[in-house]
């Protein structure tokens, strides 16, 4: 791993905790169930899709930053572009959690915070984790090769995903607003 990854990591880390710190207690970005969520469906789908070796390949392509071949280097782009791939899928998977244990508890008003947090906090792992975290390492894996240009990117989808994603939770919580609002 090179001073540039590891630079754009402590970037990284560094503004999205002061972002954070601005608004509120650092602690409230971090819900355990949320975290279960994203890590467990990422390593399960990711153990499922690929065999041990083939992760520990591209996980060794990324820490090394070099591929010894280009197949090499392309297998670990692939592993890890469907390693965000399921972040994002788990961060909307989180998210319909959240809705159900939300809608389960509208009588209660004190279980519906937690429950919002799991929604929202989930999606934010797996689009942080996702886009910029497991599809930097993907490009990065193919950077040394030079087969980056070759490569069909991915683009933006996963991240309108979460943006529909967010759109619900959203639309979700207004319609929960409504139904508790007294009208009369």
């Amino acid at each position: 791993m090179g001073i540039r990854v590891f630079l754009s990591a402590v970037f990284l880390i560094g503004f999205l905790a002061i972002a954070i710190l601005l608004g509120g207690p650092l602690t409230s970005f971090i819900d355990p169930a949320s975290l279960l969520i994203v890590f467990g469906c990422i390593a399960t789908a990711s153990t499922w899709s690929f065999s041990l070796e083939q992760l520990g390949q591209a996980f060794s392509v990324a820490l090394q930053g070099k591929a010894s071949t280009e197949q090499q280097a392309i297998q670990a782009h692939t592993v890890f572009v469907k390693m965000a791939d399921f972040s994002f899928a788990s961060g909307l998977l989180g998210t319909l959690i959240g809705l159900v244990n939300m809608l389960q508890n509208l009588d209660d008003p004190t279980a519906i915070g937690p429950a919002m947090a799991v929604a929202l906090l989930t999606l934010f792992y797996g689009v942080l984790l996702g886009q910029f975290v497991l599809q930097p390492i993907a490009n990065n894996c193919l950077s040394q090769h030079k087969v980056l240009e070759r490569e069909a990117q991915r683009g933006f989808v996963a991240l309108h995903f979460s943006l529909i994603g967010l759109l619900v939770v959203l639309a979700s919580f207004f319609v929960m607003l409504l139904a508790m609002a007294n009208f009369g």
